[in-house]
């Protein structure tokens, strides 16, 4: 289920503005960190002794490989990514004359990109490419920026007549905070244009220091702002140091973003703010506060990205004209996958359906739930907000029976065996939408033995079925195993993974299904496709005792 959207967008739909950085990236021995006095899992800036470094790289380690960064071009590759639209993307900054620039221009239009770089040319030669050194050690990688040219842009470069065309067709403009620092007359301008011509702007806090030292930049950008991006720890700085409050409530901060003045009243301010793995909160302005939860792959590699990658997902199904809801989704996906490679990087080709990549919908029918997950993590930070989410555990026992099925039928298959008729009944409705990233992340939230063989879930009944009397668990086997190594008495159904279909994640999943009478039920699904979109399941008829 790879596909995304079949909409097409006009090339140059979103235009990006900021620090370009060409991101090295390595696997290096803990020697190389000693050598430059590094430590894994940070992050620093450049210094003289740092000088030689990129070169030490590409020198000695021959599997190197180069990615398009920066956080603002971070943002334009994963939009590109997930529409899989090259050219929808226009990103401009400043690089240098030398190889890294060219490096970096073959990266970025590698990943789709319509590139509009600014070249300093420093008489001395001393300033280059902004670079970053990601140096991967096992599970572990340091980074080692050194911004160089990216601070030179300047905003004669929006006057040449190429780039004039690019910012007219532009329906969405966005900046990370980052460039503020840079040219914040160049985001004024941008700002202003948006303005008039009724085009969206978007911008993100992007650091703490941001919002501490520069935030009167972004201050003075505000009452353009269509679309705010940030954190937590950046929402915070904000308040404290721009607003002047006192709180660290990430609801009520949000809240008070959105209703700061605006210069274009006829839409909202929309404020988006990311929290890690806890719920991702929106705010529009005049609007209730909604919070979305978070969802968590079975494995996190490197978190590095996650941001830029949301805003990207998000900023890509709002040029598609989607929901706020549907935006967050995009974003949330955009990160999950992220944050499974190292560095800001990407499977060959998205595997988003929205549909299923949400795993809990809101099935209460209560006007006053404002909580919309896309996970099955409930943890919550507030009691003001009620969730729709619950444990699989708890839902059978709000749900009520109403269906049943002859002996005859099961003994052949069941087509759709868990209704999805029944609003009242989660666990009815999950079960029949399975994905692989749907069982991947359920089973991964809730895990009752962690240990490297074998995650499972919590048992549940399935109501409304004919196993209701039954007990059901979900066990989730990671890489390597195979079915000779599962136990008799816990194999049902095995989900074999499509090659290409989930390339980051190898895995096997099962289904037990133990009824009152210790008799297992063998039910058998070899398609995994066929299982996944809802089709018959196979039933074998025959039953073992335990």
């Amino acid at each position: 289920m790879a596909s995304v959207t079949r909409e097409k967008l006009d090339d140059g739909t979103i235009f990006g503005i900021g620090n370009p950085l060409l991101d090295i990236s390595a696997e290096v021995p803990t020697t190389l960190l000693e050598t430059y006095n590094l430590k894994a899992n940070d992050a620093i800036l450049a210094g003289e002794e740092h000088k030689d470094l990129n070169e030490t790289i590409l020198c000695d380690f021959p599997n190197h490989h180069f990615v398009a960064g920066g956080s603002t071009q971070n943002s334009m590759r994963a939009a590109t990514w997930l529409l899989q639209q090259p050219g929808v993307c226009v990103y401009m900054g400043c690089v240098g004359q030398d190889k890294y620039h060219q490096l970096l221009h073959d990266a970025a239009t590698k990943a789709g990109l319509t590139l509009s770089y600014q070249v300093y040319v420093d008489p001395e030669g001393h300033v280059q490419t902004g670079t970053c050194a990601v140096l991967i050690t096992g599970n572990n990688r340091s980074l080692v920026a050194n911004l160089g040219a990216a601070n030179h842009f300047t905003i004669d470069h929006l006057d040449d007549p190429k780039n004039r065309e690019y910012i007219e067709k532009a329906k969405i403009f966005y900046s990370a905070g980052f460039f503020y620092t840079v040219c914040p007359e160049a985001v004024m301008r941008l700002c202003e244009y948006a303005d008039k011509n009724n085009r969206l702007f978007c911008t993100n806090l992007s650091a703490p220091f941001i919002c501490e030292i520069f935030g009167d930049r972004l201050m003075k950008a505000m009452p353009y702002i269509d679309y705010l991006f940030g954190n937590e720890t950046e929402c915070r700085s904000f308040a404290k140091h721009q607003l002047k409050m006192d709180t660290t409530d990430v609801r009520v901060i949000a809240k008070a973003l959105s209703e700061l003045p605006k210069k274009n009243t006829k839409r909202p301010r929309v404020v988006v703010i990311t929290q890690g793995p806890d719920p991702t909160i929106l705010a529009i302005t005049g609007k209730d506060i909604k919070e979305f939860e978070v969802k968590k792959p079975l494995e996190i590699v490197d978190t590095n990205g996650a941001g830029d990658s949301f805003v990207g997902g998000f900023l890509a199904y709002l040029a598609l004209g989607k929901t706020h809801e549907e935006a967050v989704q995009a974003g949330a996906y955009c990160a999950f996958e992220c944050i499974q490679q190292f560095g800001c990087t990407y499977p060959e080709k998205p595997n988003f359906d929205p549909t299923t990549f949400v795993a809990f919908d809101n099935m209460d029918n209560n006007s006053n739930n404002n909580r919309t997950s896309v996970t099955a993590n409930t943890s919550s930070n507030t009691n003001a907000t009620t969730t729709s989410t619950t444990t699989i555990a708890n839902s059978s026992a709000s749900a009520s029976s109403s269906s049943s099925a002859t002996s005859s039928s099961i003994r052949q298959s069941h087509k759709r065996t868990f209704s999805e008729s029944d609003s009242s009944s989660r666990t009815e409705r999950h079960l029949c939408s399975f994905s692989h990233l749907w069982i991947i992340n359920y089973l991964s939230s809730y895990i009752d033995d962690s240990n490297s063989t074998c995650l499972q879930s919590e048992s549940f009944s399935p109501v409304n079925t004919p196993y209701s009397n039954t007990r059901w668990s979900l066990k989730l086997y990671p890489r390597g195993l195979n079915e000779k190594q599962h136990t008799n008495n816990n194999i049902a159904i095995f989900l074999k993974y499509v090659s290409g279909t989930m390339p980051t994640i190898k895995a096997k999943a099962e289904f037990s299904v133990v009824s009152r009478n210790n008799e297992l039920v063998m039910l058998r699904s070899t398609n995994f496709h066929t299982f996944s979109s809802g089709n018959d399941w196979g039933y074998s008829g025959k039953k073992k005792n335990i």
